[in-house]
């Protein structure tokens, strides 16, 4: 009986442990599934207001956190100043405090990477964290699964680019 004891102490214990250590992981439940495609559309409101000749920005207050499958392209480039712009109005709009509020943005970001779906291009923003481990875990044409969050959009001559980042990744 006493052995029973045991062995039923160490398992609740076990428990325990293990639900506290995976709580203060990732929040990969809040995370739909979706496609690329399938996040333009949702945002396809966007597509319709009039620009008159002058460029656009969009700010998305609903994050639509999406897991994304995704082709990693290998080629990355500097935020360009737009969007480093973006993301300051997006910050400030949302309230979201960088360490430095001048550079907010590049707090979290500075490069942004390319990933196909289907014969789309994507210029994805990612996180300084996890964009450290891209060039040591991934090769061109590896499946990746990327964990977004929408930030807007920028619209120039009736083009919207709608700009997402990623702080997470699985690859495949």
């Amino acid at each position: 009986m006493k052995s029973l004891f045991s062995i039923l102490f160490l398992f609740f214990v076990f428990i325990v442990t293990a639900q506290s250590t995976y709580s203060q992981g990732f929040p990969y439940h809040l995370y739909n599934t979706r496609t690329m495609a399938e996040l333009v559309e949702l945002n396809s409101g966007a597509k319709k207001l009039e620009a008159g000749g002058t460029k656009q920005i969009m700010i998305s207050a609903k994050p639509f956190y999406s897991a994304v499958r995704l082709e990693y392209a290998g080629e990355s480039r500097k935020l360009s100043k737009e969007k480093i712009g973006l993301f300051k109005i997006w910050m400030e709009s949302l309230n979201i405090k960088g360490s430095n509020s001048a550079s907010a943005p590049l707090d979290l970001l500075d490069k942004e990477y390319l990933f196909k779906e289907c014969e789309k291009e994507y210029w994805i923003p990612v996180q300084i964290p996890a964009a450290n481990d891209f060039p040591k875990d991934m090769k061109k044409g590896d499946r990746v699964t990327l964990f977004l969050m929408m930030v807007g959009g920028i619209e120039d001559k009736g083009k919207w680019d709608f700009i997402f980042f990623t702080n997470s990744f699985k690859i495949y």
